[in-house]
């Protein structure tokens, strides 16, 4: 029992190292894509408040755990399946949904305030968003090999999905991490 519990283990592990392997450099084209969209929350943040400020009075009923958890998978999960639109949904969620929020905040806070006070809530939410926008960019980078190839007469529609296969399983780990982080 304790062999297979490790070999359980060495293969979660391996899986991971090639998961962050494959998608290293979308993991941090995200990271960057966040970095701006915070900064610009930040520039703009008198012009977000009446935004910010009117969405906070239309959510004024509690919330649960299981349905900030719902929700936010819920948003990650289109996040990353926008990616099958050109990673144009997954974008405009990325933005809206929380880093323009973030950027606001840190106006409205302060910097220092803002990381010390409110981002070690949001801190498992703002992974999990970078990692789908990552997902999302994978799936994205899987869709235009195969239209390249369909447009392509050399290269075969079934040949670039096998070569992708990679980026596949690694868009289908990021649903998993998502889920875990949420």
């Amino acid at each position: 029992m304790g062999e297979n519990k490790l070999s359980f283990i060495n293969k979660v592990k391996n899986e991971l190292k090639q998961y962050f392997k494959t998608s290293k450099k979308y993991l941090i084209v995200a990271f960057i894509v966040a970095v701006i969209i915070v900064i610009l929350g930040y520039v703009f943040a008198a012009d977000l408040s009446v935004f910010f400020d009117s969405a906070a009075q239309m959510g004024g009923e509690s919330e649960t755990v299981f349905s900030i958890f719902t929700n936010n998978f819920a948003i990650a999960l289109g996040m990353i399946f926008g990616g099958a639109l050109l990673s144009i949904p997954s974008l405009f969620f990325f933005g809206s949904s929380s880093f323009l929020f973030v950027g606001y905040c840190m106006m409205l806070y302060g910097p220092v305030m803002f990381w010390i006070i409110v981002a070690p809530h949001g801190i498992f939410e703002i992974s999990s968003f970078i990692i789908a926008l990552a997902g999302a960019l994978m799936l994205t980078h899987v869709e235009v090999r195969i239209i390249k190839a369909a447009l392509n007469k050399e290269k075969s529609d079934k040949d670039e999905l096998n070569n992708s296969h990679d980026l596949i399983k690694a868009v289908g780990v990021t649903v998993i991490i998502c889920f875990i982080l949420e």
